[in-house]
């Protein structure tokens, strides 16, 4: 019986101590990842497909460190058209973020550069080509952020 109510406890406890964890992710955020920027952490808002056959995807970067960080440091934009993308797993095929006609992303202007002070957060967006309707889940990739995988495209 002793060892039974110990391990009820145990579980208890472990139950109990996961739950700061899950009431810690900001409302309205589908996942939270660690950046590659100390301190930095990546908010995926948003994946809906749109009636212009393309896919918005919003995303936040959360500096929750004493220092000002800078997120990029040389051509934004270019990570933003290069290195943010999704990943179509049905069709095996990497989709990039739509441009103008002069190659610019659609989405957030980001510039050249930016920096995030010490418990600030700085939005963006970005289009890319919608996949075939069959596809229901993508991965999304956002430059200097790990994957979020398996993210369900809302209608």
């Amino acid at each position: 019986m002793r060892t039974f109510v110990w391990g009820a406890l145990g579980i208890a406890l472990l139950a109990l101590g996961a739950a700061p964890v899950d009431a810690q992710k900001p409302a309205g955020v589908i996942d939270t990842v660690d950046a590659e920027w100390s301190g930095v952490e990546t908010d995926l808002l948003e994946v809906r497909r749109m009636s212009d056959s393309t896919i918005r995807v919003r995303w936040r970067w959360r500096n929750n460190g004493d220092k000002e960080v800078a997120l990029y440091a040389h051509d934004a934009a270019d990570l933003l058209r290069t290195e943010t993308y999704l990943l179509d797993p049905v069709n095996k095929k990497k989709l990039l973020v739509v441009t103008d006609a002069k190659g610019r992303p659609i989405g957030t202007d980001i510039g050249m550069s930016f920096r995030v002070k010490p418990k600030e957060s700085y939005a963006a967006w970005a289009k890319f080509p919608a996949p075939p309707a069959n596809v229901e889940k993508i991965t999304v990739v956002i430059a200097k952020t790990p994957p979020f995988e398996d993210v369900t495209i809302a209608k």
